[in-house]
């Protein structure tokens, strides 16, 4: 514990002294030394500072470091910069204190996971290879590559954002941006997985989905659990004959189009085997159908969902810049819910099954509801971010949702729009 205790002093030492001696000489923060590896509280507001600095062109030094404190609201106050600098008189700048720095925080954050491992290992029927194979992905990932958040939000940044140029926008009108995610929700048997690849295709070719525009083509990956490969042969098939893309386009869909189906792995495993095929092939989007096969746990239950989506799902997304999208069932309708055309957006969103932490955690939610006064005719709605969607309707006018149908062709699987709304001739339904 003693040798634990200097440890912490020599390092708060060495980030004091770092600080202390750009300040002083009207340095920058070296730019592979982010304000969240310090560990004092008080040094990692200053660094923070030093990072907004350097993105504003402003030098560093007592006056500019105390401003800009002010300006965010920090205690610390410029006699507290003072004497920082003034410790440090005649102290040159060693570049071995950014190494220690790192490598103390680097420490800190093995012995968090090993304390995360240890209360996972305590548990009344612990999965120990479970818990190994997670910790040692998580180990051997690429995770220092990722650099931690910048600290404050430079709110120039802010004023100059250019929302209709933002690089990060991968589908629609920043409707889907890297690291964002899309759940799918709809009853079984209506369509799902053939609207997901229906969907895929587009983001791995380029061009729209009802309207839904692809910012170029994608690299795309579907991970199921559901189709053989006959289901899986016929959506194919069918979608591609149905969208009539040019050879071009086929081409490019083909190499930037990824199928695996994976039968035996849920929970953290599954997110392990999630992380090691994003590293491996680095897909832009990531379908998962359907999310009931691979959570591994009863998504009812809101801390279990909570913690499989912000503490699993969630820093695999951040980490790659991945889209995910996870198909999904909803719950079989009451007789005292309200008709598909009377339901609002977010009603029907939460008619997906599980906790209401789905809803909260997804970006954007797309709800596959059959119109009750037809036999054939689907509303595809759109719940949270349906302005920036781009969806048009079949007169190519914007809106919040649109009417689908099974294809007209015979035995082909593929959607489209329906023109009509009127009665339906009886004939049979295009079986999904």
């Amino acid at each position: 514990m003693i040798k634990k205790h200097k440890g912490q002093f020599d390092i708060l030492s060495t980030e004091r002294a770092l600080l202390g001696v750009l300040i002083r000489d009207a340095a920058n923060l070296p730019e592979d030394l982010s304000p969240e590896y310090f560990v004092e509280p008080e040094h990692i507001e200053i660094a923070r500072v030093l990072v907004i600095l350097r993105k504003r062109n402003i030098t560093p030094d007592e006056l500019t470091v105390s401003a800009a404190l002010r300006e965010f609201g920090s205690t610390i106050d410029a006699v507290k910069i003072s004497l920082l600098t003034s410790d440090y008189p005649n102290q040159v700048h060693n570049p071995a204190w950014t190494s220690q720095i790192k490598a103390a925080s680097d420490q800190r954050n093995f012995i968090q996971e090993l304390r995360v491992m240890m209360q996972k290992a305590l548990e009344p029927e612990p999965d120990i290879d479970s818990i190994i194979d997670v910790f040692m992905d998580r180990r051997m990932s690429d995770a220092k590559a990722t650099k931690p958040d910048g600290g404050f939000i430079d709110k120039e940044v802010l004023l100059n954002f250019d929302k209709l140029n933002d690089p990060s926008n991968l589908i629609g009108n920043r409707w889907l941006c890297r690291e964002s995610s899309l759940l799918i929700s709809g009853q079984s048997g209506i369509g799902k997985s053939s609207l997901t690849m229906q969907f895929a295709i587009v983001c791995a070719s380029g061009g729209d989905f009802f309207g839904i525009k692809v910012a170029r083509p994608l690299k795309t990956m579907i991970i199921q659990a559901e189709n053989d490969l006959g289901d899986l042969a016929e959506q194919f098939q069918g979608v591609i004959s149905g969208l009539r893309l040019p050879e071009d386009r086929r081409k490019i869909m083909m190499d930037n189009l990824l199928m695996t189906t994976n039968l035996n792995t849920t929970g953290w495993n599954f997110l392990t085997y999630l992380r090691r095929q994003i590293q491996a092939h680095k897909p832009d989007v990531v379908f998962i159908d359907p999310l009931f096969s691979f959570a591994g746990f009863d998504l009812s239950n809101q801390e279990q969902t909570s913690n499989f989506l912000r503490q699993g799902l969630h820093p695999i997304q951040k980490q790659h810049g991945t889209i995910i999208v996870a198909v999904h069932h909803a719950t079989k309708p009451r007789s005292d819910t309200p008709k598909n055309g009377n339901a609002s957006f977010m009603e029907r969103a939460y008619s997906s099954h599980g906790s209401a932490e789905l809803i909260n955690y997804f970006r954007e939610v797309m709800v596959l509801t059959q119109c009750s006064h037809e036999n054939d005719s689907y509303e595809l709605s759109l719940s949270k971010r349906r302005k920036h969607s781009g969806m048009l309707d079949h007169s190519g006018k914007p809106s919040e949702s649109v009417v689908l149908k099974h294809s007209s062709d015979p035995g082909s699987i593929f959607w489209e729009y329906r023109l009509s709304h009127g009665p339906l001739k009886d004939g049979p339904k295009n079986p999904f």
